[in-house]
């Protein structure tokens, strides 16, 4: 399930998967952007970056994801609880 809660002048984009739930997050995939993805729920759940060793997803920590870098979330116990953050790169004009 995911919804969105505006705080001030950012929306952040909550996900919670249920532990017998399919989820897009559950496969390896890429995002169009940079991401910080904060855990408020986890038991046993883990982040994975492309072919890299499984991170376990601990409540109160946040994690980067940068864009389109492939990655997942790995099934752990009960539900898992996110709160992502999308980051907006700024561009920066160079000088001639």
């Amino acid at each position: 399930m995911r919804y969105k809660v505006k705080t001030g002048n950012k929306i952040h984009h909550h996900v919670i998967i249920e532990e017998d739930g399919i989820a897009r997050e559950l496969f390896h995939h890429t995002d169009p952007f940079d991401q910080v993805i904060e855990v408020i729920e986890s038991d046993g759940w883990f982040l994975q970056y492309n072919e890299e060793v499984p991170i376990l997803l601990n409540p109160g920590r946040k994690y980067f994801v940068q864009e389109y870098n492939w990655h997942r979330i790995i099934k752990g116990f009960g539900p898992l609880i996110i709160r992502v953050e999308r980051i907006k790169r700024s561009i920066v004009p160079v000088a001639r």
